[in-house]
């Protein structure tokens, strides 16, 4: 997978599923990862995102942080490429994640 270094970017449209700002900024770096490695716009990134927790009130009920994301992002992005490859995450092209978020996510001294 080509290595990406996320910069600042995204939609500063609101989620109707985030009830307070750490969802909300959790929400974000999956919009964000949604918009680089998809290559997608911020706009496309927030379509996605809604019907993939369509029904939800409050993200918070979901525990979204059992998994960092990249993680989501990627389940959210697979049916949209068309390889309906649910299991990714087993695909070593997918790996290692971007340094941004392998830092903060996967590295055990945090």
């Amino acid at each position: 997978m080509k290595r990406v270094v996320l910069k600042e970017r995204g939609s500063k449209r609101s989620f109707p599923f985030s009830k307070d700002s750490e969802s909300d900024a959790f929400l974000r770096e999956i919009a964000e990862l949604i918009e680089i490695l998809g290559q997608k716009s911020a706009d496309e990134a927030f379509q996605m995102m809604s019907p993939y927790w369509k029904g939800v009130n409050d993200i918070r009920q979901r525990e979204l942080e059992r998994e960092t994301p990249y993680y989501w992002a990627m389940c959210i992005l697979h049916p949209a490429i068309g390889d309906n490859q649910p299991e990714w995450y087993h695909d070593q092209r997918f790996w290692p994640p971007p340094d941004r978020i392998r830092r903060k996510y996967y590295s055990h001294n945090g």
